[in-house]
């Protein structure tokens, strides 16, 4: 393209034609910094946790069974069984959701890489044709760029329904094409074609760097909300442990089973076994240095 405006006007390349050809060189390693295909490459990684997690039938066939073989139970502990069971399932779907969530992030990297990629190269391509029509003094080449609004592509495609992920990151490409604009290139002169170029160009990148700025903070908020402990992990209460002095059968029993007389007898001793587990024997006080190293 410079080669061709430095034809043009047979000199010494002009302070518009200079700013032009260092401009390109900054344009070309904005639009080449993310490769398409490493991009692909992480995209089909993510996709396929995505499914292992998401689209485990076994899984969450095997946590609604346990939630149904509670259902005759009844009592405090019983609920508290009951919930984390349903947090089990919650936290499935939740880890699905956030895979789905950088997956959409993922193939709007791709699309806006890709799109950056096609849209600086038309905007070259024309901007070319333009300087040869200068040269020749005449208009027969076409000089229309079509140039993406990429930071309108990353938003599309964040916006996506988060409950289907695509297989391909091929997929956001399919609609593109409603996010170019024409840009037709000035050839009246060579220094007003030089200086088009470059705005142009530079308005190109700053598009691009919106976009990838908005997958940034979509990630940002990712690694915020992966890092929130789920409900699942949150501990038991004490009275959901049968070795706690807290547990009592009244928290947790079978209201189809009745256990017959022999129900209280084992209550009874259940609660010996956890008054006597909660004292320190003279053997553990030994072991663990409860009678500080006395021996």
């Amino acid at each position: 393209m410079i080669a061709q405006i430095e034809r043009i006007q047979d000199s010494p390349p002009s302070a518009a034609a200079l700013g032009a050809a260092h401009s390109s060189e900054l344009h070309l390693n904005c639009v080449l910094a993310l490769d398409p295909e490493k991009i692909d490459t992480e995209y089909q990684r993510l996709y396929d946790a995505a499914v292992k997690i998401g689209d485990n039938d076994r899984a969450i066939g095997q946590i609604r069974l346990t939630s149904d073989h509670l259902d005759a139970w009844r009592g405090a502990a019983a609920d508290q069984f009951r919930l984390q069971v349903t947090y089990m399932e919650m936290f499935c779907t939740a880890e699905k959701d956030l895979l789905n969530e950088a997956l959409r992030s993922v193939a709007a990297a791709y699309a806006a890489a890709v799109a950056a990629r096609r849209s600086l190269l038309s905007l070259l391509d024309a901007t070319a044709d333009a300087a040869r029509n200068v040269f020749d003094d005449q208009k027969a080449r076409e000089t229309q760029a079509m140039v993406a609004t990429v930071a309108n592509v990353v938003k599309g495609i964040l916006d996506w329904d988060p409950q289907k992920p695509v297989k391909s990151v091929a997929d956001a490409l399919i609609d593109l094409g409603k996010d170019l604009m024409p840009i037709f290139l000035d050839d009246s002169g060579a220094d007003q074609l030089c200086d088009q170029y470059t705005r142009e160009g530079e308005r190109l990148c700053q598009n691009l760097g919106q976009g990838y700025d908005h997958i940034q903070q979509t990630f940002v908020n990712l690694r915020d909300k992966a890092t929130q402990p789920p409900e699942l992990f949150h501990p038991l209460p004490a009275y959901c442990d049968v070795a706690s002095p807290d547990f009592s059968y009244d928290r947790f029993k079978d209201t189809i089973h009745d256990p017959g007389p022999i129900g209280p007898k084992v209550d009874v001793e259940r609660q010996k076994y956890a008054e006597e587990k909660a004292k320190d024997s003279e053997i553990d006080k030994r072991l663990n240095r409860g009678d500080h190293g006395a021996v």
